[in-house]
């Protein structure tokens, strides 16, 4: 029990299947050999039993004709005074599907009652015969008063007998038939009775391995069950602080976005100040240009100014002189 504990599932649930198909498996086989055994006895019990009746049946029929035949050759021969060649013809011919019937017939005998019983009629046949073809020959002899006689005495004597083994060998077939049937029926009885035990038996068996196998394998998957139920409660409670704390930074979050927006609009307004003072000095550098071109200007007149005083006092200078002289 250790050992089939530690055993993977994959492998326990492999194992189960592979013995309940291995136990069906036994009782389908069991089955098929107790049907296949039964078939066999039938067929044996028709080779033995049923067949050799309609042989024994055509061998009466034959005999009968024989001796139809045989009458016929009395009435037209004897006292018609007609050609008989036909008559004996149907009668030889005859002689040959008796003896291949009765050499088929031989082929199914096993029962000592039923081989004495043929041989008695194989030797009554033979008897008969024999008379048979005395009558033919009187009558060819046109001996009918002798031909008469032999016909109504020891060819009837004989085929009274023949007749009567006739019949005993085909109730002897009924009889084995019967038997045969009985044993046959008696057989699949036991046959089905067995099947049905060991079917239980493999039911039983394989209910049994399935609740081992329920058990082997429920016991592990409640526990992982549990696990997994003690596992969602965690990760659920887990979840549920998750998401608490994704609210506090979902607040916060919201907090430093609007801190984030208010501190946008200051950069924006310190970038629109930075533009305006930047136009601003971009102005103030253009004044300073056209100041500097104004004091550049007015130096320039300051020089001339300067030259042209320094020529007026130079001129009054020597307007001075010019008069002091």
């Amino acid at each position: 029990m250790n050992g089939m504990k530690s055993l993977k599932l994959s492998v326990k649930l492999w194992g189960s299947y592979l013995i309940i198909a291995l136990i069906g498996g036994i009782v389908g086989f069991i089955g098929i050999t107790k049907i296949k055994a039964i078939n066999e006895r039938d067929q044996l019990m028709y080779q033995r039993n049923t067949k050799p009746l309609g042989e024994i049946g055509e061998i009466a029929v034959a005999f009968q004709r024989t001796r139809a035949n045989l009458r016929d050759v009395i009435i037209d021969r004897l006292l018609m005074d007609q050609e008989v060649d036909a008559y004996v013809t149907a009668i030889q011919e005859l002689d040959k599907s008796i003896d291949a019937k009765m050499k088929e017939f031989e082929k199914t005998i096993v029962l000592p009652e039923v081989r004495s019983e043929f041989e008695s009629l194989k030797s009554t046949l033979a008897k008969f015969n024999e008379v048979r073809d005395r009558v033919l020959t009187l009558a060819g002899e046109n001996r009918r008063d002798d031909a008469l006689k032999l016909m109504r005495g020891d060819a009837l004597t004989l085929a009274k007998s023949v007749d009567a083994s006739v019949h005993k060998l085909f109730q002897l077939k009924i009889d084995g038939a019967k038997k045969k049937a009985e044993e046959n029926a008696a057989a699949s009885g036991a046959a089905i009775l067995f099947n049905v035990i060991l079917t239980l038996a493999g039911a039983g068996a394989a209910g049994i391995l399935g609740f081992l196998m329920n058990r082997a394998i429920s016991r592990p998957l409640s526990r992982v069950i549990t696990g997994l139920q003690e596992s969602s409660d965690q990760v659920a409670s887990a979840s549920a602080q998750v998401s608490a704390s994704s609210q506090s930074l979902a607040e916060g979050a919201s907090e430093q976005a609007a801190g984030l927006e208010e501190t946008s609009s200051s950069m924006e307004e310190m970038a629109s100040m930075t533009r305006q003072n930047a136009d601003n000095a971009h102005q103030a550098k253009s004044m300073m240009a056209q100041v500097d071109q104004i004091v550049a200007d007015v130096n320039h007149h300051m020089g001339k100014m300067t030259e042209a005083i320094s020529e007026i006092t130079q001129s009054s200078e020597e307007t001075s002189r010019i008069i002091k002289t």
